[in-house]
């Protein structure tokens, strides 16, 4: 009866003022909703809220192949579609690994070029491991997959030897500590002696910029410190204010 009341007041602005016909497969429904005796409360407040409604309710058996009731599971279609989701899981996870600075068509590129990268390759479609190539991926043969010429370890991307050093760089660009560079990293790439590679840098120069913005115009004065002590930016405020005031005049 639940069903009978959301498909009136779904419907409300197509069905109320008109007579329609309400054809059910519960047969009990039809003396529920008329008789004029009391029943539940819950199942009175149903019949309150189809009561500005004009309907007559028909009774169809459920074994009537045209019975419209429940009809997805009573027409199943004769072709079942196919939903890879584990390929569309991984063509996510593909591109939600990627650096912003590669694309995936480079990556491809380099890992057809990379001898190691193809021998792993072959040895996850093979399940040959032997080779003394893939001797540093063995240990991990059950995290990897192959997706669209890319190797994945679970959800990072295994990284050619010609693109590591790059994106090492980029993601010290950001100029963050070794162990923040690390875990940056960690979540999207994978290469052997991953953590090696990382700490060896490259390093900050150890230069600083100082940026001073007037909170009026907004103008910026960036000024390059060795020091970012006490002594060191109060030296470099006053340098800027002279600077200011040489350009103001």
């Amino acid at each position: 009866m639940l069903a009978v009341v959301f498909g009136v007041e779904k419907f409300h602005i197509y069905l109320y003022g008109s007579t329609f016909t309400v054809i059910t497969d519960h047969k009990l429904l039809l003396g529920i909703i008329g008789s004029c005796k009391p029943t539940s409360v819950r199942i009175d407040r149903w019949r309150l809220r189809l009561m500005p409604y004009q309907f007559t309710m028909i009774y169809r058996p459920d074994k009537d192949a045209d019975n419209p009731a429940d009809y997805l599971s009573r027409h199943p279609t004769t072709k079942p579609l196919r939903h890879n989701d584990g390929e569309n899981y991984v063509n996510y996870v593909a591109n939600a690994s990627l650096p912003n600075a590669l694309s995936l068509r480079e990556v491809r590129k380099k890992t057809k070029q990379d001898r190691v990268l193809v021998a792993v390759m072959t040895s996850i479609s093979t399940g040959n491991w032997d080779s003394r190539l893939v001797s540093q991926f063995q240990f991990l043969k059950d995290e990897l997959t192959i997706h669209d010429g890319i190797i994945l370890r679970q959800h990072r991307i295994v990284i050619p030897e010609s693109l590591r050093l790059r994106v090492i760089k980029l993601a010290h660009s950001a100029h963050q500590s070794v162990v923040k560079t690390k875990q940056l990293l960690r979540e999207k790439i994978w290469f052997p002696v991953f953590d090696k590679l990382v700490e060896s840098g490259p390093f900050p120069s150890g230069d600083y910029l100082l940026i001073v913005i007037d909170d009026y115009s907004k103008f910026p004065e960036v000024e390059i410190v060795k020091s970012t002590s006490a002594h060191a930016t109060i030296q470099s405020l006053y340098q800027c204010s002279q600077d200011l005031e040489h350009q103001a005049f």
